[in-house]
């Protein structure tokens, strides 16, 4: 009984840590398997503090959203995150791309997500909030 519990609990832990997002690097690529699509992020810092770029690419689509960072020491705000959430209630978890608010990175905003249905990117209405 006792391991079932733990077996249970971990795979709980495990299940919601996909939900806390993940920061991208300042400047790089990474490709995601979204549901049977492949998806690239890449993430452009002009300076080291000021815009930047998140760069989404998919099969049939590229599309730019602008974004902030900061490689201060202290600040460390980094254009993009993701994290999984089921969204769309279709095929299994979707990737939300956060990006920063404002220069001090403490709140967040996911307004798009890559969908595991079809592998694109969908506005999210309303858009999702953290650190307020």
């Amino acid at each position: 009984m006792v391991g079932l519990i733990i077996i249970v609990g971990i795979l709980f832990v495990t299940n919601h840590l996909k939900e806390i997002p993940c920061s991208l690097e300042y400047n790089g690529t990474h490709t995601f398997s979204i549901g049977n699509h492949e998806i690239t992020i890449e993430t452009i810092s002009h300076g080291e503090e000021g815009p930047a770029e998140v760069v989404i690419s998919g099969k049939h689509f590229r599309e730019v959203l602008d974004s902030l960072s900061n490689q201060d020491l202290y600040m460390n705000v980094r254009p993009a995150s993701v994290s999984w959430k089921k969204i769309d209630s279709k095929r299994g978890r979707d990737l939300l791309i956060w990006r920063p608010d404002g220069p001090t990175g403490q709140h967040h905003t996911a307004s798009v997500y890559l969908s595991s249905d079809d592998g694109k990117l969908h506005k999210l209405i309303p858009p999702l909030k953290r650190g307020q």
